[in-house]
């Protein structure tokens, strides 16, 4: 009988065979609670927003005299509600992160997919990625991200610019003073490699500038002031020295800030 890609996989490392048939069949099941941790999430971040949106309803009868008026309270009503909810969805978000932490938080090292710290590093991204979802794509270049993302574990420096929604790995990341992220560029701290989760902290220096779209891995170290082209691939464990330029997929040095070359 023939073998696909998958068989030839399992027989180079035997991974999946290593792992008890009960843990496999947990993981299957474990969607479900996901969704009722999702829904406990969004549940108290929206009771304040459907607190104002009741109190509203209950004097709507007759509060304006023109149904245009009406329409527009209304209106302002959805979107203030909306407001609402995104800034309480980063304050619970970042309280059950808080909660999880007491388990012991996300740490360096490597773990198997099918064990405790893969699972709490899955909680803790999946509850940035709820975020991104709902509120943190409105919220760049602005306060408000750099505050979530302070929340929920990351250090952050004085007078950073964050344009992008694509940072991982919050208590493994490290961004310094005057740095800017450029729009929708990926951070992160993490790599599955062989049915292993590999994490390694990744530090971007003082005065760095991040372009657009580039891909910054596991392991990376950006020294002070230096610069990474848009579009750029820094593959990881990749130590950029201070004022370097680095650009291209994968990528490497092309210049030196502090010459101007």
């Amino acid at each position: 009988m023939k073998s696909g890609p998958g068989d030839m996989d399992m027989a180079m490392d035997g991974r999946f065979a290593r792992i008890p048939p009960v843990m496999l069949a947990l993981s299957k099941v474990l969607w479900i609670l996901n969704f009722i941790l999702i829904s406990i999430i969004l549940a108290l971040a929206l009771f304040p927003s459907i607190l104002v949106m009741r109190w509203v309803f209950t004097i709507y009868d007759g509060l304006t005299p023109h149904w245009m008026l009406d329409i527009l309270l209304l209106s302002f009503t959805f979107g203030l509600s909306y407001c609402l909810f995104g800034v309480c969805l980063m304050l619970v978000s970042a309280s059950f992160k808080r909660f999880l932490d007491i388990f012991g938080g996300v740490k360096e090292g490597e773990y198997p997919y099918y064990s405790f710290f893969a699972g709490h590093w899955c909680l803790v991204n999946g509850v940035v990625l709820l975020n991104r979802i709902f509120i943190s794509e409105v919220t760049r270049t602005t306060f408000l991200l750099e505050l979530f993302y302070r929340m929920m574990g990351m250090k952050i420096g004085k007078r950073a610019i964050l344009n992008s929604t694509y940072i991982y790995d919050p208590d493994l990341v490290e961004i310094g003073d005057d740095v800017t992220i450029g729009g929708d560029a990926v951070i992160m701290a993490h790599i599955g490699e062989k049915g292993v989760l590999k994490l390694k902290r990744t530090v971007i220096g003082n005065g760095v500038d991040i372009g657009q779209s580039a891909v910054i891995m596991l392991g990376v170290r950006i020294g002070d002031h230096a610069q990474v082209g848009a579009l750029s691939l820094v593959t990881k464990e990749t130590v950029i020295g201070p004022y370097e330029i680095w650009g291209g997929v994968p990528a490497r040095r092309i210049g030196s800030a502090r010459s101007g070359r």
